[in-house]
This record gives structure tokens, sequence and C-alpha cells, in this order.
């Protein structure tokens, strides 16, 4: 691999292609470019190519459907409206530890971000032996197109079939956009009712993973180069913080200041353990993805808050 890139997607990554019925399976996870636009499909990348929008963030005229799981019976378990998160059970504790042997089931899901964050955790990260991790990366994917891809609907059906122990999940590159509300009106991107949206559809795909066994680690966005869209991507990081809040089940990690914050975009800043350091490469040359570099950064920060968890439901020792 080139310095700085991320390295060739496992073969036994689910697929990366969506259809509205969750399409084939076993194709591997390229790196989104600006020529990454099959049909129905977007580069990924929140350029003037995305074909998911156009250049006034409008969507395509056909999609008008809502984000409501309504197409499944695993979307009529769920409701178009789930909120409510029930009593918390007493604290769960694995009935055997997590070892090699029998290693913590983590789900590493979400957009082309997504790809990076579970290449690391596979790659570098230091829990590596003890996890068994499966990478479910669909392109140019988000909360905003539900007609492309329903994400609630399919992790839904994720936590049915597979019943990961953890879920790692990244969204929101490709929702800086219009969307459809549920009663079909047009919601600019700019609105408070698309801030209520936005922010209902993250609430119902964190309550249809809610488990006694199961946590949820939600990554939040980098700064991104194009003005318009930083200012999407950290009042989405805003609004995700809020629903992360409300559940004691999933975590947040914040890597906005890890890559420049608010200060003007760069492609290269100082590592988060030597500020005063000199800058590293940490971006793609889409100013949107991270590199290998950054991307094993937020993973640390991810297998720190993974430890955890895993120190919290391991069952505990005899000292004797």
């Amino acid at each position: 691999d080139e310095p700085g890139e991320p390295a060739a997607a496992p073969v036994d990554e689910v697929a990366t292609r969506p259809t509205e019925t969750e399409g084939s399976t076993g194709e591997p996870a390229g790196t989104p470019t600006e020529t990454d636009t099959s049909p129905g499909d977007s580069a990924d990348t929140p350029t003037e190519t995305d074909q998911a929008i156009d250049e006034a963030g409008e969507p395509r005229p056909s999609d008008q459907s809502p984000v409501a799981p309504t197409t499944t019976a695993a979307a009529a378990a769920v409701g178009p409206t789930t909120t409510t998160v029930p009593e918390d059970p007493p604290a769960y504790v694995r009935p055997v530890p997590v070892t090699a042997e029998t290693p913590l089931r983590v789900w590493v899901a979400g957009d082309s971000q997504a790809l990076y964050l579970g290449q690391g955790l596979r790659r570098d990260g230091p829990l590596t032996d003890v996890m068994d991790i499966t990478l479910d990366q669909r392109h140019s994917t988000g909360l905003s197109r539900p007609s492309y891809f329903n994400w609630p609907v399919h992790l839904f059906a994720i936590a049915a079939t597979y019943n990961p122990e953890l879920v790692v999940t990244t969204l929101g590159s490709n929702d800086w956009q219009s969307m459809t509300s549920e009663r079909g009106d047009l919601l600019d991107r700019r609105s408070d009712e698309w801030n209520a949206e936005w922010s209902r559809r993250l609430g119902v795909l964190f309550d249809v993973l809610k488990a006694p066994h199961r946590q949820v680690i939600w990554v939040g966005l980098p700064p991104t180069r194009r003005d318009d869209f930083r200012e999407g991507y950290a009042l989405m990081n805003q609004l995700a913080a809020a629903e992360v809040t409300k559940r004691d089940f999933v975590s947040m990690i914040d890597i906005w200041d890890m890559f420049g914050g608010d200060e003007p975009y760069r492609d290269a800043v100082a590592p988060p353990d030597d500020p005063e350091g000199r800058p590293v490469l940490v971006r793609q040359q889409d100013g949107v993805h991270l590199n290998r570099t950054g991307s094993s950064w937020v993973v640390e920060v991810i297998s720190g808050e993974i430890q955890q968890i895993i120190d919290r439901i391991s069952p505990q020792r005899s000292s004797g």
C-alpha cells in the first residue's frame, strides 16, 4: 500500500453497493473517487459530482421515501417514530471473558468513512486478537436517502441475525442535503425541521440496536475542506451528541478537534499526543476522508473505548 492510503478491503466484508433489497454480497469495498458514480450511486464524497444531490443540495425528484422503515416485517416492529427507550436492565456481564477463543463480536457499519475505521481496527488496533470484526461499509449512504439504503431497517436485521455485542458506526458524510419528511414535505438542510428529522432518524438507528448485551459507539465527523459542508458536519456532530446523551448504551467518539476543529482546514495536523509537534498528513486528496494515518489516530481512541467496554462486561475473576 502507498503510505497514507488504506489497505485493500478484506474479501469477507458484506456488500458495499446497496440496493433496496439489501443487494448482493462479497464485493470488496473500494476507495470512493469522483468517478465512482454507478447508476443510483453517488461518489460518496460531498463534491459537485455527487449524484445523490444536485448543486443546491436538493434531492432527486423521484426520491420521496421517508426514513420510516415500513417495507419489511422488521420495519413494522420498529415503527417510524421509535424513540422511547425501555428502562435499563441490570448491568450485563458476559458469561465468558473476551479472549482470542471467545472474541468480542464487533460490527463496523457506515458509509465510506467506516471502511478505514474497520480496516484500522483489524490491522492496527491493540485489541485485534480478541475481536471478531465484520466490516459492513456501504458507499454513498446515510440517513437522508432511505429509498437508496435504509440503515435502521438494515441494522435491525443485523442485530436479529448476527447479534453483535458491539456496533461501531459512522454516518453523515453524505447527509448534508435536503430530505423528505414522514409526511412527504421537503426539508431544507438549514431548517429546524431538518435538524429534528435527522435527529429522529439517528435515534431510530440507535434504538433498533438496543439490547442488554450490546453497546454502540458512534464516531463523529471530521472537518471537511468545503466550508458549506463543514457547517453541516459540525451541526450533525452536535445533533448526534444530543441523541447519544439520551442512551446509556451509546457512546460517541468526537474527532472534530483531532483534525483541526474550527480552525481553517488543513490536510496535515499535529498528532493528538503532541499538539506542538510537526504536522502529519492525515487526509486524502478529496478533503473528506481520512488516510491511513488519520484513521489510526481514531482507531486508537475507539480501542480505548472498547477496552472500557470489555472491562465492564467481563466476568469477575477470582483473586484466589
